[in-house]
């Protein structure tokens, strides 16, 4: 037979035994032990053919809203592309590299890629190369992701023009977000 001290105390265990898995349970479900994320960062733009995004977390706190390229053989000069003409072609825990494509007047799709990096905390920024192929203007091949990927997986390569004056391909600036 329990007595009255041992009721009493077996209610105040139970008791903390069903706070601790109460209060367990809402810091799982993102209570109030939550690590907050960083504040969106948008509208943020890189100039250059390499540079600094800054600190990051995970790779996949930057996303690429917006290409500006350069080069002579745009026409008109410094195309503009959105987010939808920017494709991932690969990922690593330290690496993703992005193409960035054009379809141009002339009947072709041109192409630039570009990684982001991640070391020591920092996320950086770096264009690697250009390419192009055949994609009539009419009734492009060269907007959707597998379009994209399969056009640069047989490239004619290009130079990598880093000004409007050189003759190739190249970003002049990337905008992305961060955080977001």
């Amino acid at each position: 037979m329990v007595g009255r001290t041992e009721l009493i105390v077996l209610s105040f265990v139970l008791m903390f035994i069903c706070c601790t898995i109460s209060a367990g349970a809402y810091v799982m479900m993102g209570g109030e032990k939550k690590t907050t994320q960083p504040a969106c960062e948008s509208g943020k733009i890189i100039t250059g053919q390499t540079g600094s995004l800054g600190a990051c977390s995970s790779l996949i706190d930057i996303k690429p809203t917006e290409i500006k390229f350069q080069g002579a053989f745009f026409s008109p000069l410094n195309p503009l592309r959105s987010a939808d003409w920017i494709h991932e072609l690969s990922s690593s825990p330290s690496k993703r590299e992005f193409i960035a494509s054009h379809q141009s007047p002339d009947n072709w799709c041109k192409m630039v890629r570009f990684e982001i990096t991640k070391d020591n905390g920092d996320c950086n920024y770096k264009v690697i190369d250009a390419g192009y192929t055949t994609s009539p203007a009419d009734a492009s091949t060269c907007t959707t992701k597998p379009q994209v990927l399969s056009h640069w997986g047989s490239k004619n390569p290009q130079a990598l023009a880093t000004s409007n004056e050189e003759n190739g391909y190249g970003i002049e600036t990337l905008k992305y977000s961060k955080y977001c």
